[in-house]
Formats: C-alpha cells, sequence, structure tokens
C-alpha cells in the first residue's frame, strides 16, 4: 500500500515564524499539535499562502529590525556630535576666558605710551595717525600677542583713528586673525601697515575674509610677510585677491603676489 503523501513543509528558515506558543498547565508543559495534512491541491494552496504570509512576515521582521538598528545609529551619532559640540564650546569659552585673564593682566602692568594709546582709542580722541615706535608687540609663542589683543579691541568701534604703523612688530598669524575680527567691525580706519611681520596663511585667510566687510580701508600693506608658507599654499592670497574682487571702495593691498600654477 503507497504511502499518504503529505502537503509541501514550511521551509526551514520560516519554521520558527510559524511555531505556536507551549501551553502550560500546573507543572505540565504542552507542546502545540503538528498539523499533517495530505497532499491535495486545495491543502498545497493553503500551504503556499500560508508560506507566503510567512515570508511577508519575516521580511517586515528584517525591515523592522534594520530600521531599529538604523534609528540606534543616528541616535548614538547624534549623542557624539553632541558631545563634540558642547567639548567645542567649552573649549572655546575656555580659551576666551584664558584671553581675558591675559588682557586684564597685561592691562594692570602697563605703563606710559601703550596705556596712553588704549586710553585715547576708547575714548575716541586718539590722533588720526597712530604709530607704536618702541612699544613691545610681540608674543612669545603661537597663541598671539596680549598687547596687539587689547589694541585690536580697542579699534573695534574707534572713529578717530584713520591710519595705524604696526611695521616689524613681530606680529604672527594669531595677531593677524585677531586684527581681522577688528577690520570686521571698524569702519573708520583707512590704512593699516603691517609690512615686515610674520604673518601666514591663516592671517591672510582671515584678512581676506574681514575685507569683504569693511568698506573703509583703503590701503593695506602686508609686505614682506609669510602669507603662502614660502610657497606652499596659496589659499590666503586667493582670499585676499577674492577680497578686493568685492570690495568697491578703492582698497589697495600692497605685498599680494598670487603665483598662478
Amino acid at each position: 500500500m503507497a504511502a499518504a503523501q503529505v502537503a509541501s513543509p514550511i521551509p526551514d528558515d520560516m519554521a520558527g515564524l510559524d511555531e505556536e506558543e507551549d501551553e502550560v498547565r500546573g507543572t505540565l508543559v504542552f507542546k502545540p499539535p503538528v498539523e499533517v495534512l495530505p497532499k491535495t491541491k486545495r491543502t498545497e494552496e493553503m500551504q503556499k499562502r500560508k508560506i507566503e504570509e510567512l515570508r511577508k512576515k519575516k521580511e517586515k521582521l528584517e525591515n523592522d529590525r534594520k530600521e531599529k538598528e538604523k534609528a540606534e545609529a543616528q541616535r548614538r551619532q547624534r549623542e557624539q556630535q553632541a558631545k563634540k559640540q558642547k567639548a567645542l564650546i567649552e573649549q572655546q569659552r575656555k580659551e576666551q576666558e584664558r584671553k581675558k585673564r591675559e588682557e586684564e593682566e597685561q592691562r594692570k602692568k602697563m605703563e606710559g605710551g601703550l596705556d596712553q594709546i588704549l586710553d585715547a582709542l576708547t575714548k575716541n580722541v586718539s590722533a588720526p595717525d597712530i604709530t607704536v615706535c618702541g612699544i613691545d608687540l610681540s608674543s612669545t609663542d603661537a597663541k598671539g600677542s596680549v598687547r596687539l589683543r587689547l589694541l585690536a579691541n580697542a579699534l573695534l568701534d574707534n572713529t578717530s583713528c584713520q591710519s595705524i604703523d604696526l611695521n616689524r612688530k613681530g606680529l604672527c598669524d594669531e595677531d593677524g586673525v585677531s586684527l581681522a575680527g577688528m577690520l570686521e567691525k571698524n569702519q573708520a580706519l583707512q590704512k593699516l601697515e603691517c609690512e615686515g611681520n610674520n604673518l601666514g596663511v591663516l592671517a591672510a585667510e582671515a584678512i581676506g575674509e574681514a575685507l569683504k566687510k569693511n568698506d573703509s580701508i583703503r590701503s593695506l600693506n602686508l609686505e614682506s610677510n609669510n602669507l603662502t608658507a614660502s610657497g606652499n599654499d596659496q589659499k590666503g592670497i586667493i582670499r585676499l585677491a577674492e577680497a578686493l574682487h568685492e570690495n568697491h571702495s578703492g582698497l589697495v593691498v600692497h605685498g599680494l603676489v598670487l603665483r598662478l600654477q
């Protein structure tokens, strides 16, 4: 006698999706009954529909898992970005506090020339043309000169000074960034002399961006600086060239030489 044929079994990778929960009665655990259907056209159709439903169920579970993993990854990424942003803000805050302490300490130590210049600039009663001959503005490290920052801060809202000579004062890149911040806001200064310093690419980039916002400056002397890192980096003077193109006040920048490759 021939053995009865049964309907096509559930694929192994979907078998777990078709399992019912065990029934617990007291201390006894009953497994759900296993339904074995004879292989007929009707049972084959039923089994196909069941397999298709299980396939869709599996696909949904897989998609849900991927979406959950994606959401978790995005959450972790947001947390990391928030931590980095918080650390950056804290670092900037500490740096501002450090600069402020240095400026306050330096102001207490100052006597004579520079203190008088700062006072006159702050009160808008300075001479129109200022030179800082005999006043040391140089810095001992790459963080910039505290005295130069004090001078730049005094010039921010000043309207009495039209020209200032900072030639050969040992100014570094960070000092150039301080001067750029001043140029962004000051609308009275017409001439700035910075010949023979150590201003580099960073200073040139910052000053270039500042000049796009300044309508008063007419002459800027950057001769004998290191604006291109000995010819290896043109970014700074490209920013300056862009500023000249955008600035319509008749600005002249001395010491700007752009080497085309």
